[in-house]
């Protein structure tokens, strides 16, 4: 079930939000990672219903693009080819 959550712009908008657990520290850690990343592709501050699909999928591809520590300095698009190539 999407909930309504909201923003800064006291507009409410259906999204999914997920948290780490208190009790599970590397989840967290892992979070604020991928939070990182996803920031060094978007402006500061974006009004979300202005960020046009070509943006998000040009995000989605550098941030697929950019190697990860878990996956042994692999890029996750490249790992996701080859499980799916052997169909794992």
């Amino acid at each position: 079930m999407i909930k309504r959550v909201s923003m800064s712009n006291s507009r409410l908008i259906p999204t999914q939000i997920y948290f780490a657990h208190l009790a599970s520290p590397w989840e967290q850690s892992t979070s604020e990672n991928t939070s990182d990343l996803i920031r060094q592709y978007t402006p500061k501050d974006p009004e979300l219903d202005k960020i046009s699909t070509r943006d998000i999928k040009r995000v989605q591809c550098q941030f697929n693009d950019h190697p990860r520590a878990v996956l042994n300095f692999y890029k996750p698009d490249k790992v996701f080819n080859k499980l799916v190539a052997l169909k794992i």
